[in-house]
């Protein structure tokens, strides 16, 4: 008998680092893939305004990321919004984003 065993399975464990706080970065849920792209067509069909644009990004930011709060995220700069929905669509450019490893080097580095 073949038995595939998704608890055995190890997603890769990302976390996003805001102002000194760790977020974990959960792998996206098939229910928050199909919102998301629900809202991005509805979007796309309607006209959507910058504004709704960006709030739709926050609003994809808040629900991947249970742990962060919606005024955290209406804080930052604006070009911090499409770097965190890449970073959570798993689509990051290498060079925009370390391992923990990486990490610990550079800060042993600097000490």
């Amino acid at each position: 008998m073949k038995v595939l065993n998704l608890d055995q399975i190890e997603s890769a464990s990302r976390k996003l680092v805001l102002n000194g706080v760790e977020y974990a970065v959960p792998p996206m849920s098939v229910e928050n893939f199909i919102t998301t792209t629900r809202r991005a067509d509805e979007m796309e069909k309607s006209g959507a305004t910058l504004t709704d644009q960006i709030e739709a990004a926050i609003d994809m930011i808040v629900r991947s990321i249970p742990s962060i709060k919606r005024g955290a995220v209406e804080k930052l700069p604006l070009e911090y919004l499409e770097k965190i929905v890449t970073f959570i669509r798993d689509d990051s450019p290498e060079e925009q984003v370390k391992d923990e490893k990486d990490n610990k080097e550079e800060n042993a580095a600097k000490n």
